[in-house]
């Protein structure tokens, strides 16, 4: 075989990169090819630039193992069972040499669901991309670019083949090859090559071989073969990025131009992803070793892609036919065969996966076995391909479009398609040229073979199917278009949150990783946690404190933050510390932080914002801390609540003037001189009287060791005041985000316009339980920050349902992205579309603006409600994916249930819908229990599945921006929609005011957050524009308009609430607010 042989491919792009270097940018940094450390998704949910135009997904996508486990624990299948003598025949191997050590371990037994993939040339997911300029889908390729280039390859997933090279010399993407070629495979890392593999226990020389089958790397563990797929890795770093890591581990000086690590995603353990940390001999092997893995990565994800082409794109489909007619003539003595008969048929359509019944296979088998010779060569082949993948639902939208007697859409009837159906403004847009170029473009490539059909201006069946999986129709393509407002308080936006950041897995007993920051960072996260404690050599490190969660420096923390901190967005990184360490190690933290972060580290006020919170705008590229606080008591009282003045920053107002608000007042400092308030600098109280119990919400809270706001007779009584653990020097880092731990719900209206509160769940649920409290909570989160995360007892690291705490106003909502699970996806919903993807989403005006009107029977008014209605259209289901370990001959039997998230309270009759099945429930919905429907099983046919069913949903809510839909892929086992013969294959979630209209292709996501390549939903969304219900504004009206007569009996406030209550509108509000300051300064004095 030729040295200089390569693989033709049908590739749209060839490799034009640089080699990376060990110190270089690329080596430090992801490939767009290749995503970080993730359990999964998301949708998240990335900006989707997508090429302009595609063609429908075609008949081969690869099957991607679908893990039945959640985001935090992605269990791929092992390599395989655990053979009898697996160690005997490893020695022997070692004795006959390397290559047939190599042998032995290609021999090794795999799992049925390992085999299966190793022989596929498959549907693959895409890993969840580390960057939001990636392609969003797969399948969405440019119809425009049609390349024909002949390929024979071998199995394993068409990378390989009696023409692949085997080089010797390393495979760099500046080596790259010509469009349409594959790299070329090292014959050193096919025949094996030494590395030093690194653990924390020891440093080990192994061999590690190229599988050429497989597309995978293996090695020889203590036991049995391990290995990952070249398809699951996650990411590659080199140089000093990997010699911080190793360094780390071993604490021995490494050489940082030999090492590498790789992360790649493993389904055989509870952690989310494996870290495999190397050492190459030589500078040559290292760049072997990661220019060939980079190049191999992006190779296959292009040859994936090219797959979905227009039907000349071929080379899987030949791929696989000779490879089906050398087997066949192995079996008859190498003499070829004529053609492949139906069994033959059958397997070859298992391994491109068109799981369809054999009675439908065999239906189009005798339709194109025009001789009935039962036996099909090469072109029937195609043509029997062409008809599996004709999509008979497109060709029905077109018929009805092009009318009875045309050949294709006029252009008058397809702007009207547009415009109707489509929801888009086609004569609105910015570039007023822009829905004439894309017509010009879709006319263009109609009828290609009849330039008289050409000039008539019809768009053919094949060009109008690209227009459907194209950019263009995305479900997120109209919310783009959509107006940014970053210039507002940093108060009044949802901010994505994420808590453990640190964290791959679960909360108790996980591993701790520096590549979760990447991965969130890059997934638009503004806000990232760091819990820091005390290092036994000194160095603060990052950890689960009191579990058995591993650790990492936080110095690798912070370099990683740094390197991606706004890959995505320019908007303001906010960092949670959470501090354990001891004054040494914290000074260490500040000046790792300074020496990091130089000039992107917020220290001081901006100008003009020292009695306010400044906008994203205003914060751009900055990085802020949230720490707790040192300060007095003293310093405290003299908190104030919402300033009288405020700066209007609108986009409509320019000149950004001063502004005063209705009804904000100033609460002075009281002027006390107890002796409580000589108290010892660190020494802080509590504001209420609170019991201390061995269960109290501050002994399970992660931030109990923050300050209280002000002094506690109970806690003075009990016990000394509990200093805070942060010095004066780190917390002075926390310009606009100074934490202090809520002792009460009247803490709420002490507070700085820079504090911040910091609460788990079930403290922000209490603030909730009684209207006062839950008034006070909302008004504080109108003007002031508030973050909420998990409870400790989620051991599993499960998240919460988002819209519990985003309706109340709080602005950082917490979630274990290491879980992807519903609330997880809706949290991605949230911050995928548009501007929202910046991470920052400004909060509905309602949240935004007080709701509290004063007079005699002053009362909070109420929310009018909204009567929210839309309908999915389930047209049908392209290439579904298989679920973990299914048999190979196992059918499909999907249906989708479509899910209805509210931010209403659980009640009974607010959700309701038609068409498909209502799953069963006692009636009542909202948080924690949404609204569901499911269409009829579809048995057999994982491949095309046609649903044709319409499910309508309707829902009466005070939050409209607050409903979420979310598309789920099941399977039955068994022909029951319930029971344990139900598992599910895929999921996509979006948030409604973000989901477009019309004909669109729904992407869908495994349980980790990774995309399908090709599998998708195809719907037909419609809208209706929220309508207020006339009763809800009359209850309203009559609620504020009626006096409380028990309110001054219930209330357990302060005496001076109660006196605000009484409060007439003529009466002086400077009086009130003396009476006030009186009343605080008594229970100082009496405390």
């Amino acid at each position: 075989m030729s040295s200089n042989q390569r693989v033709n491919t049908a590739l749209s792009q060839s490799f034009s990169a640089a080699p990376a270097s060990a110190n270089s940018t690329s080596s430090m940094t992801q490939s767009p090819y290749i995503s970080s450390i993730q359990s999964s998704p998301l949708v998240p949910h990335p900006i989707y630039q997508l090429p302009q135009l595609g063609n429908p997904a075609p008949f081969d996508l690869g099957e991607s193992l679908v893990s039945t486990h959640a985001f935090p624990s992605p269990r791929e299948p092992s390599t395989g069972s655990k053979p009898v003598g697996i160690m005997r025949k490893l020695s022997q191997s070692a004795k006959d040499g390397v290559s047939s050590a190599r042998q032995t371990l290609r021999r090794k037994a795999s799992s049925s669901a390992q085999s299966r993939r190793d022989e596929s040339t498959g549907p693959i997911t895409r890993r969840r991309s580390d960057s939001r300029t990636a392609i969003a889908n797969g399948h969405l390729t440019d119809a425009l670019a049609v390349d024909v280039l002949p390929l024979e390859l071998q199995t394993g997933l068409g990378l390989y083949g009696d023409t692949m090279s085997i080089s010797s010399e390393p495979t760099t993407l500046a080596d790259a090859s010509p469009e349409g070629q594959a790299p070329c495979v090292p014959e050193r890392l096919v025949a094996g090559c030494m590395l030093t593999k690194i653990t924390k226990n020891k440093m080990q020389e192994k061999m590690f071989f190229m599988d050429v089958e497989g597309a995978r790397v293996s090695w020889k563990g203590a036991v049995t073969t391990k290995t990952f797929h070249i398809d699951n890795i996650k990411s590659i770093r080199s140089g000093e990025v990997a010699a911080s890591y190793q360094h780390e581990l071993r604490g021995e000086a490494v050489d940082p131009g030999l090492c590498f690590t790789v992360n790649y995603a493993t389904s055989d353990s509870s952690k989310q992803v494996k870290t495999l940390h190397l050492v190459a001999h030589d500078y040559h092997d290292l760049r072997l070793w990661v220019d060939t893995l980079e190049s191999l990565a992006k190779h296959r994800e292009e040859l994936m892609t090219s797959m979905i082409g227009s039907t000349e794109r071929e080379s899987v489909i030949r791929a696989h036919w000779e490879n089906e007619m050398a087997k066949r003539a192995a079996r008859q003595d190498n003499v070829k065969p004529d053609g492949l008969d139906f069994h033959a048929i059958q397997t070859l359509c298992r391994k491109l996966h068109i799981h369809i019944p054999d009675k439908e296979i065999e239906e189009h088998f005798k339709s194109v076995d025009v001789n009935t010779s039962n036996l099909l060569d090469y072109n029937l082949f195609r043509e029997f391909l062409r008809r599996l993948r004709e999509r008979s639902d497109v060709k029905r939208i077109f018929d009805g479009l092009k009318g009875a007697n045309s050949k294709g859409i006029p252009r008058s009837v397809f702007i009207d398609f547009l415009r109707r159906d489509q929801g888009f403004d086609v004569y609105g847009l910015a570039d007023p040229l822009h829905w004439e170029e894309k017509i010009n473009d879709l006319i263009s490539m109609s009828f290609p073979d009849d330039p008289a059909m050409r000039a008539l201006e019809l768009i053919d069946a094949n060009a109008f199917a690209s227009f459907l999986v194209s950019k263009d129709c995305h479900v997120y393509t109209g919310a783009e278009e959509a107006v940014p407002f970053f210039d507002r308080p940093l108060s009044e936006y949802f901010i994505s949150s994420s808590h453990n950041t640190y964290l791959t897995g679960w909360q108790v007993g996980g591993t701790a990783s520096a590549e979760t920051y990447i991965t969130a960072l890059r997934h638009g996260c503004r806000c990232v946690e760091i819990d820091c404690w005390n290092g036994q050599d000194g160095n603060p490190r990052v950890t689960h404190g009191h579990t058995r969660t591993s650790s990492v420096l936080f110095s690798d923390c912070v370099n990683a933050i740094q390197r991606c901190a706004f890959d995505v967005t320019p908007y303001p990184l906010i960092i949670s510390l959470e501090v354990h360490c001891d004054p040494e190690q914290q000074a260490k933290m500040v000046k790792i932080m300074k020496d990091v972060f130089g000039e992107r580290l917020l220290l001081y006020p901006l100008p003009g914002f020292d009695t306010q919170l400044p906008s994203p705008e205003d914060l751009k590229y900055k990085i802020l801390i949230k720490v707790k606080s040192t300060e007095l008591h003293a310093d405290l009282a003299a908190a104030r609540l919402p300033t009288t003045s405020y700066r209007d920053r609108s986009a409509s107002s320019p000149n950004r003037g001063i502004v005063s608000p209705v009804n904000w007042t100033l609460l002075t400092a009281p002027q006390v001189t107890s002796s409580l308030l000589v108290t010892p600098p660190e020494t802080i109280y509590s504001p209420t009287d609170r019991s201390v119990t061995a269960t109290s919400a501050s002994s399970a809270d992660e931030e109990s060791d923050a300050p209280a706001i002000s002094p506690s007779t109970a806690d003075s009584q009990r016990r000394p005041p509990k200093p805070s653990k942060v010095g004066p020097q780190l917390s002075a880092l926390g310009v606009y985000l100074k934490g202090y731990s809520l002792r009460d719900a009247k803490d709420l209206a002490f507070q700085q316009y820079n504090h911040i509160f910091s609460l788990n769940e079930n403290r922000a649920i209490e603030l909730c339980r009684s209207p006062e409290d839950k008034a006070m909570f909302e008004d504080h989160n109108l003007h002031h920050l508030c973050r909420v995360y998990p409870k400790t007892l989620r051991f599993q690291s499960s998240n919460f349902d988002p819209n519990t705490f985003w309706r109340r106003g709080v602005q950082m909502v917490a979630l274990n992205w290491q879980t992807f699970d519903a609330h997880m996806q809706m949290n991605q919903a949230m911050f995928a579309a548009g501007t929202d993807a910046s991470g920052y989403v400004l909060k509905p005006a309602y949240l935004r603006k007080p709701r509290t009107k004063q007079g005699e029977f002053e009362h909070r008014v109420k929310l009018p409600r909204y009567r929210i209605r839309f309908s999915v259209q389930v047209i049908s289901a392209q290439q579904l994916p298989r679920a973990a370990n299914m048999g190979r001959d196992t059918p499909l039997n999907p249906f989708i249930e479509v899910q209805m998230f509210s931010a209403e309270d659980r009640a009974r009759g607010i959700a309701n819908g038609t068409g498909g099945t209502e799953t069963y429930s006692n009636g009542y919905h909202g948080i924690g229990s949404p609204y569901r429907r499911q269409t009829q099983i579809r048995f057999g046919n994982g491949y095309n599945p046609q649903f044709g069913e319409n499910i309508e949903l309707s829902l009466e809510t005070k939050y409209p921006e607050l409903v979420f839909v979310r598309f789920i892929v099941l399977n039955s086992d068994d022909g029951r929609r319930t029971g344990k013969g139900v598992r599910q294959l895929a999921a996509f979630t979006a948030k409604l005011d973000s989901l477009q209209k019309g004909y669109r292709h729904v992407p869908l996501f495994n349980g980790h957050g990774e995309e399908f390549i090709f599998s998708t939903l195809f719907c037909k969304i419609v809208k209706e524009q929220p309508k207020l219900m006339p009763w809800s504004l009359q209850d309203v009206t009559e609620r504020t308009s009626r006096p409380s007569v028990l309110r001054g009996i219930l209330s357990r406030g302060l005496s001076s609430d109660r006196g605000r209550e009484r409060l007439s509108s003529g009466e002086d509000v400077r009086a009130a607010q003396a009476r006030l300051n009186r009343e605080i300064e008594e229970r100082v004095t009496k405390t």
